[in-house]
């Protein structure tokens, strides 16, 4: 078959700021194999500024009942705009899709081939129903022809190795040389530790503002990138521990984070569960040393005192054990530098899209 012959179709989760840029890479990584591209996308809320005529939106319910009904009824959309487009698409890429059911059941009875793309373990009890998405994504992966994930780890983490025959490995994470901004030498930059990403639970973002009175150096300033639950607990406690040496930039664009990341001596990822988080590229990109949790992809990305720091858990106390022995290292730079080239080597355009066409390359027949 030729190479374009194939035409896809792609559903987004339901969609907030931190997913548009990593949809935005997915799009343009399958769009050159595909000889159409279909996109539905979901957005929540939040996003209701952005301007996509076709998209859908889904607004957060504080009532569990009207939560499952509205969810229930963004499914029902998305099922009718997939047999709307029905005559445009062989293959339905689901991104992050595991609860996506109704959606992947009248896709199927459609006759299309589906992919699902699959992110952070369901695992952790701080996620939203962790036992229903563990059921959802077993029936699923009845249901679907290929399953994407960032490394093999995530495999175990979702507790689904006997089905390998339908995995593929590959990614929509990669940088491009406009996207690389080092900013000198790690050794030469102020004594700042950032944290970049959601203010929420799940993130360990809680305890990360637990781990900051605990840090015993007194010549550190910190930096929190971000926006979410947690925006009025960490007010707060800022406040009432008399915290002044920590600075609130909330959510910062895409294309200004490497200014900040690129101020820092080291990011901290304290997260309870991931896939392959942005923020970890990014900071590679910029030459800034990465302190993280062992989940999800990131241990197949970062070696402990190599390209990283890889710490045991996410208690406050671990927390600023690691800050403290992470920006002690007399190899500092070494170690941005190894992230860096590893950085080029896995995660160019060119390889993560050679990976892809493999993936909708296994599709025909």
């Amino acid at each position: 078959m030729k190479k374009k012959e194939i035409r896809l179709g792609l559903v987004s989760p339901i969609m907030g700021k931190a997913n548009l840029k990593p949809f935005k890479n997915l799009t343009k990584l399958i769009k050159p194999l595909s000889k159409s591209l279909s996109v539905v996308r979901v957005y929540d809320e939040s996003l209701k500024g952005i301007t996509q005529e076709d998209a859908l939106f889904h607004q957060k319910q504080d009532n569990f009942i009207t939560q499952i009904i509205y969810y229930l009824v963004v499914q029902l959309k998305i099922s009718h705009r997939l047999h709307s487009l029905s005559g445009d698409v062989d293959v339905w890429i689901f991104y992050l899709g595991h609860k996506m059911l109704i959606p992947m059941i009248t896709a199927k009875l459609l006759r299309k081939k589906l992919v699902l793309i699959m992110g952070s373990s369901p695992q952790d009890t701080r996620l939203d129903f962790p036992l229903i998405s563990q059921l959802l994504i077993k029936f699923n992966l009845f249901l679907i022809d290929r399953l994407v994930v960032y490394s093999p780890s995530l495999l175990v983490n979702w507790n689904i190795e006997k089905h390998t025959k339908k995995v593929k490995i590959a990614r929509h994470h990669f940088v491009q040389s406009e996207d690389l901004k080092i900013n000198g030498k790690v050794k030469d930059r102020d004594n700042l530790v950032a944290y970049v990403g959601r203010l929420s639970e799940e993130k360990g973002f809680h305890n990360f503002l637990k781990a900051i009175p605990l840090v015993k150096r007194s010549d550190l300033n910190f930096i929190i990138c971000g926006d979410g639950d947690l925006m009025e607990t960490m007010q707060n406690f800022l406040k009432e521990n008399s915290i002044d040496n920590v600075q609130i930039k909330g959510w910062i664009p895409n294309q200004k984070l490497a200014s900040y990341m690129g101020k820092s001596k080291l990011i901290v990822i304290p997260s309870y569960t991931e896939g392959l988080p942005n923020t970890l590229l990014e900071a590679m990109s910029t030459g800034t040393p990465v302190l993280a949790t062992p989940v999800g992809a990131i241990p197949d990305i970062i070696t402990n005192g190599e390209n990283g720091f890889l710490m045991d858990d996410n208690t406050p106390e671990t927390i600023a054990k690691n800050i403290e022995k992470a920006l002690s290292s007399d190899n500092l730079d070494e170690i941005a530098t190894k992230a860096f080239e590893d950085l080029l080597t896995n995660f160019s355009y060119q390889k993560t899209s050679k990976d892809w066409e493999k993936v909708i390359n296994s599709l025909k027949s």
